[in-house]
C-alpha cells in the first residue's frame, strides 16, 4: 500500500467553511478523493501540519 502525505492545504480544503466557488470546488474534490482513495493508502500527516491546523490564526486566517 502506498503512503500518501497529506499537507495542510488538503486538510483545510476538507473542512473549510468558505462558500466561494473555488473553495466549494476544492472541498468537493478533496472529499471525493478522500472517499475513493484514502482507504487504498497509508496516510501520513506531519507534526508541522498538525501544529498549523491547531493554530487558531490558521483557522480564521486567509489560508484557511
Amino acid at each position: 500500500m502506498a503512503t500518501v502525505y497529506l499537507e495542510t492545504s488538503f486538510v483545510s480544503a476538507l473542512v473549510s467553511p468558505r462558500t466561494d466557488v473555488a473553495s466549494r470546488y476544492r472541498r468537493e474534490a478533496s472529499r471525493d478523493w478522500w472517499h475513493a482513495q484514502s482507504p487504498l493508502h497509508d496516510l501520513f500527516v506531519s507534526g508541522e501540519v498538525l501544529s498549523e491546523l491547531s493554530d487558531p490564526a490558521h483557522v480564521s486566517g486567509p489560508q484557511a
